[in-house]
């Protein structure tokens, strides 16, 4: 439905098939709209100061009516991650059993 469009899509120009990293999905016509791709982007440094870094285009909120929904889609449109917090709350070191 073309009037929820503005509401509910979020549209940005992106390079990738489905053989690349940013892989993608793309319509066979002429256009080569890409149709489909990954959204959530996460980089996880496991050292102990380590700082997880994330982009989400959907923003804070899932919620297409919060006025978060949008608030890192111009951060995962450039492909910049988010950087979380002060590092780990809490370190667990697994080690293997007898």
């Amino acid at each position: 439905m073309p009037i929820l469009h503005r509401v509910f899509d979020l549209e940005a120009a992106r390079g990738g098939d489905g053989a690349t990293i940013n892989v993608g999905g793309f319509s066979q016509d002429a256009a080569f709209r890409m149709t489909e791709g990954s959204s959530f982007r996460q980089v996880l440094d496991l050292s102990p100061q380590g700082k997880p870094r994330f982009a989400l285009p959907g923003g804070q909120s899932g919620n297409v009516f919060d006025r978060r929904y949008r608030d890192l889609f111009p951060l995962w449109e450039r492909g910049e991650l988010f950087e979380m917090g002060e590092g780990p709350v809490k370190v667990e070191t697994l080690e293997p059993g007898p």
